[in-house]
């Protein structure tokens, strides 16, 4: 069933999957209006159909809706499962995984590719989404509850805390996936526009295509230095804000009391300022640089996209 569906297809199919949105492709079945493969949607392990795979996976493409707008020409979803977003390890170690939550995301699998949508701890759409596509993968393999994904062009990821109850259908559908041995110019996992779905640019915070803006680590790291907090407050990552404001506060309302000469002077004093501001600088570094690992997900400036389509490209473009 699994390799009638992904492995006899023709490679063409996947190597070069159509762009035209416009096109009416032939489903099979859909959704909540989403294209997928029921046979490998619903299914364990062993292709037999099982009632409350069937009710994990309707539960979560409900959270889902939005990807209509992002499905190719004849893509299709085959399995869906819940994850953690790929963090580096000094923020891991820095944070102590105290935000472990703010990692919550979705992989998709599709017939084309793999969809990486980040999300809130309640795995709620946060108007980021990125696409793995197969051939541009190397090797992908799945340890215990880690997705591990080594790309074509050098570059390595690591997708943790993989459902439970998928491991055993993910590990049967990797090796069916069509990657391809050869490719031009392979990328890694590229993030697309929440608002028109291009590819986005690694080094240009817009859109290319519709001009979205998204928000920047710069404006995070002024914002980290003026407020406490302010980096996540920033980024709309209003817990994280609130755990490092209150830090931060502490910390300050420590240094003004030593500061105002409510300690006994002694010859500790001096080492007990610098310590304060050696600690508040280290809280406010780290929370930069965690509001900044958010930023790229490529969050757009305002959380509201409004609506976009080709004729209104080309009426800016006129003007």
């Amino acid at each position: 069933m699994l390799v009638n569906a992904i492995g006899n297809a023709p490679p063409t199919q996947f190597a070069a999957p159509p762009e035209d949105k416009a096109a009416s492709p032939v489903l099979r079945e859909k959704v909540f209006g989403l294209p997928v493969d029921r046979d490998i949607l619903f299914t364990d392990d062993h292709n037999v159909y099982q009632a409350p795979v069937e009710k994990r996976q309707r539960q979560w493409i409900v959270k889902l809706s939005f990807l209509k707008a992002f499905l190719l020409s004849g893509e299709r979803i085959l399995r869906i499962t819940s994850a953690r977003s790929p963090m580096k390890w000094y923020l891991q170690l820095f944070t102590g995984g105290v935000f472990l939550g703010m990692e919550n995301a979705f992989l998709v699998f599709t017939t084309y590719r793999i969809l990486h949508i980040p999300t809130g701890s309640d795995y709620a759409y946060r108007q980021s989404i990125a696409q793995v596509r197969y051939r541009d993968i190397r090797r992908i393999r799945l340890r215990w509850r880690t997705l591990e994904i080594d790309y074509k062009n050098g570059r390595s990821e690591r997708f943790s805390g993989v459902a439970l109850r998928e491991r055993k259908k993910i590990k049967q559908l990797l090796p069916a996936l069509p990657l391809v041995k050869q490719v031009l110019q392979p990328v890694g996992r590229r993030h697309l526009c929440p608002r028109c779905g291009a590819v986005l640019s690694e080094r240009k915070m817009s859109c290319r295509r519709c001009e979205l803006p998204f928000k920047t680590k710069g404006m995070a790291g002024m914002m980290a230095f003026l407020f406490p907090g302010g980096g996540h407050f920033y980024t709309r990552l209003y817990y994280p804000g609130l755990v490092f404001s209150v830090l931060e506060g502490l910390l300050m309302a420590l240094l003004v009391t030593v500061g105002a000469s409510l300690v006994p002077v002694n010859e500790y004093r001096v080492l007990i300022i610098v310590g304060i501001v050696l600690g508040l600088s280290a809280v406010k570094a780290v929370g930069w640089r965690h509001a900044g690992h958010f930023l790229e997900q490529y969050i757009p400036r305002s959380s509201r996209l409004g609506r976009w389509s080709p004729d209104s490209a080309r009426d800016r473009s006129v003007q």
